[in-house]
């Protein structure tokens, strides 16, 4: 066994000396600034949880002056909005609304150091690593992680239902993997991931428990939020957003880390954002934005395809659809990167049902380029 293999697989003082070290990074970065100071975008999951708690008029809810007006009332100074979220997740942080701002993301953020203990757990139960080597694993989401703390995100929630569908899934209970995927739909898009699988594999009852999961909870919310609530979102929110476009930010930003914001760089000039582009062009903007959608969308499904007959469908085929979906989010940030642990649990149990161990380092080495390097060059660049 060489000595990638030992460290993740075998509890050693080595690999449990790494995953101490490995702690740092997120404890002095994203714990210690999380738990002194308020940032954005916990004001937005906090602030529409308590507009619901107080049954206060939620028709506004995605008018951004508003939003941001009813964060000023509820004490806290930080610029926000509720979109693009869709209107479940303003019950997320309804537990946490008995106490002022801050005490409820020093709470939250207790609630989510707590959950790392369980997708570690998950991890080491479906890929067969250590709990040591899963935790190495788990820690190289670098800056994903620590964002996903100081900014109090979700992700953390939405990475462990992932795992826990899944395991749900292998184990055939199907009204347990319709809870967590259905709920986790009706908050963040990303479980659907699971849905070509589903059908695929003809995991009926599994599909049919999701659906109806999500489809009680968005019913909850129109009785709770109305029927305005959803006009707004599917007028003005869920297709700008799918298409790149977030209100009161740019799509030039270099933040979003999409295709959608290099083809601005590139294509479109903008007095202030983007004066001078490689090559001025609409034409060739567009050529490039659905180019990439489209080349994308045809090789992985070309491969889903290819892949549906091997025994190891289902963790291949999950991986293969997680990474697309990312590669095609059209307003990437850094903490979506938390996700990409999804996939990279999918490859290691079809590397160790295929015995090709050798390629753990190139990927975990893929996986600390693109969550870790990204911190680094923004360091070294200012």
């Amino acid at each position: 066994m060489g000595f990638t293999e030992h460290i993740l697989f075998r509890r050693t003082r080595w690999s449990v000396g790494i995953a101490m070290v490995l702690c740092m990074f997120p404890l002095f970065f994203g714990i210690v600034p999380g738990w002194k100071k308020m940032q954005s975008d916990f004001p937005n999951y906090f602030v529409s949880a308590c507009l619901v708690a107080e049954n206060q008029n939620t028709d506004s809810l995605y008018h951004k002056p508003w939003f941001q007006e009813q964060i000023y009332k509820h004490g806290m100074i930080e610029t926000g909005k509720f979109s693009p979220f869709p209107p479940p997740t303003a019950f997320v942080l309804l537990p946490f609304t008995g106490f002022d701002s801050m005490t409820a993301k020093r709470i939250w953020l207790i609630f989510n150091v707590l959950l790392i203990i369980p997708i570690i757990l998950l991890m080491k139960r479906i890929s067969g690593l250590s709990v040591s080597g899963s935790a190495i694993i788990f820690l190289l989401t670098g800056i994903a992680l620590v964002n996903n703390l100081v900014l109090g995100q979700l992700y953390l929630v939405i990475l462990f239902l992932l795992f826990s569908g899944y395991f749900f899934l292998l184990k055939g209970y199907a009204g347990s993997t319709g809870i967590v995927l259905g709920t986790g739909i009706a908050a963040k898009y990303f479980p659907l991931v699971f849905i070509p699988t589903l059908v695929i594999e003809q995991r009926w009852k599994s599909l049919l428990s999701t659906g109806i999961v999500f489809l009680l909870i968005n019913l909850l919310s129109v009785a709770v939020l109305g029927k305005q609530v959803y006009l707004d979102f599917f007028r003005s929110v869920l297709f700008q957003h799918l298409d790149g476009n977030l209100e009161g930010q740019s799509p030039w930003s270099a933040s979003f880390q999409s295709w959608n914001s290099l083809g601005h760089r590139l294509f479109l000039p903008d007095k202030f954002e983007n004066p001078n582009p490689v090559v001025e062009s609409v034409a060739l903007f567009y050529v490039f934005k659905y180019g990439i959608l489209i080349c994308t969308i045809t090789a992985s499904a070309w491969l889903f395809y290819k892949y549906k007959h091997q025994p190891d469908f289902v963790e291949g085929s999950l991986s293969l659809i997680s990474i697309t979906m990312l590669m095609l989010s059209p307003a990437g940030a850094t903490y979506h990167g938390l996700l990409l642990l999804f996939p990279v649990t999918m490859m290691i149990t079809v590397l160790c049902i295929r015995q090709k161990l050798q390629y753990w380092l190139v990927q975990l080495s893929i996986q600390s380029d693109i969550l870790v390097l990204p911190s680094i060059l923004h360091k070294t660049t200012h």
